[in-house]
């Protein structure tokens, strides 16, 4: 134990009061983070309690005001006179650094705290007529209290705080802010108006749910037309078609149908001309797997379906699908008024009059 250095920076201590004594302005930036009792030096303390005194008073913190001060308190001798004072001042070659100067006083401050509480846990161990829940759990506020010793914000000036809060309130007013952290899920932000301080907050959906496009985005259903969201979503009752984990596309319905409110969508535009407008949550397959848009970026490369078999349900008469086939065959439409065909009259039947 006799081998372990001193639990205090002598040399920390005197570079923040000398610096506080020779830039006034400096003890702003430690106020709030040091008190006299991080000092390990009794007359360390006297003086910077003298200062913290002075500040908070509005007055200078200098040598002479200080100097003026502990003599009317009859302390200027208890830390050696108007040559400590000097000689704190002419040792400082600036107060640039105190704020890291103090995180060094603070660091000592804590760890004698620590062994402080160490000897008094010891001593508490060892004092049988107490229960043991009662000593384990002052034990721990032993520790809990050291823990609370935190570096906090240095003093801002009112003019700032005062523009800050201004622009926050008109924000606010105008609904470009919320008054906690938003999440980027537009509705529940307006349900929660972000996330507050001590709230526990639970989100969860069903299955199949996330996916969200413009209500004018068209959708293939099982019988090849194409509607748009809003008109199934009108309906209530569509058949469309999936993609399953086989790969292979697979006729279904909707489990659910839900306006999803007013959210922005992006319009995503592959090299072949082909677009689709969606919200940044719904999913595209890549090669890495499905994927949000908000995390895809230009260059990507997104699947689409070469080609979708759908067939209709609606027989058609034998005549029309003669036609059809003729059409597809052999025909074409760019005789003004009729149908012709481009095949000997052997093999093709005579053209119907239209």
């Amino acid at each position: 134990m006799s081998d372990r250095l001193p639990l205090q920076n002598f040399e920390a201590e005197e570079a923040i009061l000398g610096g506080i004594l020779l830039d006034p302005e400096a003890i702003s930036r430690v106020a709030e983070l040091l008190q006299p009792e991080s000092f390990a030096f009794e007359p360390h303390k006297i003086i910077y309690r003298s200062t913290l005194t002075l500040h908070f008073q509005g007055k200078p913190t200098d040598l002479m005001t200080v100097a003026t001060w502990l003599a009317d308190q009859n302390l200027l001798e208890k830390v050696g006179g108007q040559l400590k004072l000097t000689q704190l001042v002419e040792s400082t070659v600036s107060a640039v650094n105190i704020d890291q100067y103090g995180l060094l006083v603070l660091d000592k401050q804590v760890r004698r705290r620590l062994v402080n509480a160490g000897n008094t846990i010891i001593e508490l161990a060892y004092d049988t007529s107490q229960d043991l829940e009662t000593v384990l759990d002052k034990a721990e506020q032993q520790i809990f209290n050291i823990s609370q010793v935190r570096p906090q914000q240095d003093l801002v000036s009112i003019g700032e705080t005062l523009i800050d809060t201004f622009q926050e309130i008109e924000d606010r007013n105008e609904g470009i802010s919320l008054p906690g952290i938003p999440c980027g899920f537009y509705d529940l932000d307006a349900m929660t108006g972000g996330f507050q301080r001590s709230d526990l907050i639970i989100i969860a959906g069903r299955p199949s749910m996330g996916k969200c496009l413009s209500f004018d985005s068209k959708i293939v259903l099982s019988d090849g037309s194409f509607v748009t969201i809003e008109d199934i979503y009108n309906r209530q009752k569509a058949q469309i078609l999936t993609l399953k984990n086989n790969w292979k596309f697979k006729i279904t319905e909707p489990s659910d149908f839900i306006d999803d409110g007013i959210k922005p969508v992006f319009r995503v535009t592959t090299k072949l001309g082909r677009f689709v407008e969606s919200t940044l949550t719904h999913p595209f397959l890549t090669i890495q797997g499905w994927r949000p848009l908000g995390e895809l970026k230009p260059g990507d490369k997104i699947a689409v379906p070469r080609q979708l078999n759908c067939f209709g349900t609606e027989k058609l008469p034998e005549y029309q699908v003669k036609i059809l086939g003729y059409l597809l065959g052999d025909g074409g439409l760019t005789n003004i008024n009729r149908i012709s065909f481009k095949d000997s009259p052997e093999s093709t039947p005579p053209t119907p009059p239209y």
